[in-house]
């Protein structure tokens, strides 16, 4: 397990398989996500949530690297996510 903090709540992370986690945080609640693709320079990463309705993109640049986040959108479309919901957060 491993501890990942969102700035104020601590949530357990237990690897389930190959890219997917199942986060947990002291009240019991629970999610998950699974790492969809992560670049050979591991620059830049797609994570979402196996139900599709909640994902995203993460890069080491604040600007990324144009052809990454074109691949990183593309792997989001293919697996259903709906991309025109993507906002830029820095």
């Amino acid at each position: 397990q491993v501890g990942c903090g969102d700035g104020g709540t601590l949530w357990l992370a237990q690897q389930q398989g190959q890219g997917r986690y199942a986060l947990s945080r002291p009240d019991g609640s629970t999610r998950t996500l699974w790492v969809l693709w992560v670049d050979e320079g591991f620059r830049t990463a797609v994570v979402g949530n196996p139900v599709g309705d909640f994902g995203w993109i993460l890069d080491r640049s604040a600007s990324g690297g144009a052809d990454r986040i074109a691949a990183a959108r593309e792997i989001l479309d293919f697996n259903g996510y709906d991309t025109d919901q993507l906002r830029i957060r820095q």
